[in-house]
């Protein structure tokens, strides 16, 4: 079974934002000095509306980015602001730990309300599910192991723990749970 639409959006952008951490009064968040309101603000000049999120909440993971890595960290894998702007490739220079990924996925479901996420992004291609339900999709799969844990392979670009089959019966169980036919979401 292909990963959802949903699950590659969250990841791109969760990966390509952790790629990208003072003042006194930054409540001891790297994200609120001015080098890391340097840092968000590059990764902020990347931002598309494409990319399915707001920038509200684009702005709240890169934020959660410069917080999770650090500036120092950033800076010493040689990614600068500039760097961003310019859309390198960053990966190259800077990977997540897994500590990291775990605080970012985890993080990501704080910023991004991912019923909603799912209603915007399905209900974009009106597949006949009414929102409701896709919302409860959306929730329940912020809820799953399997699906963060799917999130964080991508992140890190490594081989999820959980296989596929567990996968696979993850997201079965939740359309179960939010009373989906798969096969209407399949377009049969």
């Amino acid at each position: 079974m292909g990963r959802l639409n949903t699950t590659a959006a969250v990841a791109a952008v969760a990966l390509a934002l952790t790629a990208c951490g003072g003042g006194d009064d930054s409540g001891g968040r790297d994200s609120q000095t001015d080098e890391g309101k340097a840092y968000v603000e590059a990764m902020m000049s990347t931002y598309s509306a494409d990319m399915g999120f707001t920038e509200p909440q684009a702005t709240c993971i890169a934020e959660l980015a410069i917080d999770t890595v650090g500036v120092d960290a950033l800076k010493d894998a040689g990614v600068t602001p500039e760097k961003i702007e310019q859309g390198e490739e960053l990966l190259a220079d800077f990977t997540p730990t897994e500590a990291q990924a775990d605080t970012m996925v985890d993080g990501v479901f704080g910023c991004v309300d991912f019923g909603e996420l799912m209603v915007a992004q399905m209900g974009a291609e009106d597949i006949g599910i009414p929102e409701d339900k896709v919302r409860c999709i959306g929730d329940a799969m912020a809820k799953s192991d399997a699906f963060k844990d799917s999130l964080k392979a991508d992140m890190l670009g490594i081989e999820a723990t959980t296989d596929d089959a567990a996968i696979e019966e993850a997201i079965f169980g939740i359309f179960d749970t939010c009373e989906v036919d798969f096969a209407d979401l399949m377009g049969a």
